[in-house]
């Protein structure tokens, strides 16, 4: 499952990075992914830099509404505070670093969360 919403979170971060122009993007969509049998709701959110390539995104399985309303695209969520914000308001998240090299990326997970197995 996290590989899924990782994958998704980056196809649609790919998507998203060549339309950018400039060289600050923030982002905040709301997708819908297959797990199984039904069809649940990731957010997305993430802070794109083209110009030092280091990129972050954070993909959120089923969020609350009142966690969907506030998250704000482009504020530094990290380390223990995300984890706290998301804590029983989710399904799962997972919090990428995404280095966009000119002829590779890399995509690192820098922490998830889990709340419960979707």
């Amino acid at each position: 499952m996290l590989d899924n919403i990782k994958n998704t979170a980056i196809e649609q971060f790919n998507l998203l990075f060549k339309q950018n122009q400039d060289y600050n993007k923030t982002f905040k969509i709301i997708v819908p992914v297959g797990t199984g049998n039904k069809s649940d709701q990731l957010l997305i959110l993430g802070i794109m830099n083209t110009r030092f390539k280091y990129d972050t995104c954070i993909a959120i399985l089923n969020p609350s509404e009142e966690l969907t309303r506030s998250l704000v695209p482009g504020h530094a969520y990290t380390g223990n505070l995300l984890q706290k914000i998301v804590k029983g308001k989710c399904d799962l998240m997972v919090d990428l670093l995404v280095k966009t090299f000119p002829k590779s990326w890399e995509v690192k997970v820098m922490r998830k969360y889990q709340a419960r197995k979707p």
